[in-house]
């Protein structure tokens, strides 16, 4: 059988049980169904309301001015002594920076990181497709 008749045949075993099974029970009576209107609407009316909290005031702190940081530009001269311009992190001696990079790996990715600025200034360049 596939499985689109066995769900068929549970389906209509599970509606001929649920239709034995209702039928087996006893109607309620027009009085039990008034008894039970009769006391979900007392409950209703006799229930009390709650008493709402009245809001208390509180002091609100005045705001103090807070400085806002500048934020550092380096660019490609005005580097300062103890930072790596290729890193761009301080370094704790500054005469290594008197050194020329051996190899910088420039990514290209993200996209929106492109165009590469400087790179017809080095003197030995190697491209490395993507092999995937």
């Amino acid at each position: 059988m596939t499985k689109m008749k066995l769900f068929a045949l549970s389906a209509v075993i599970v509606l001929i049980s649920s239709t034995i099974l209702s039928a087996c029970q006893t109607a309620l009576s027009t009085e039990q169904i008034q008894n039970t209107m009769n006391a979900a609407v007392n409950q209703t009316m006799t229930a009390m309301p709650t008493a709402t909290k009245v809001p208390t005031a509180t002091a609100t702190p005045t705001p103090s001015a807070t400085p806002t940081p500048q934020p550092v530009q380096y660019g490609p001269t005005n580097f300062p002594d103890n930072v790596d311009p290729l890193t761009g992190l301080i370094v704790a001696d500054p005469s290594i920076l008197n050194r020329r990079p051996v190899m910088v790996k420039v990514s290209n990715f993200p996209p929106w990181g492109r165009p590469h600025a400087g790179l017809l200034m080095q003197i030995l360049s190697f491209h490395i497709p993507r092999v995937c």
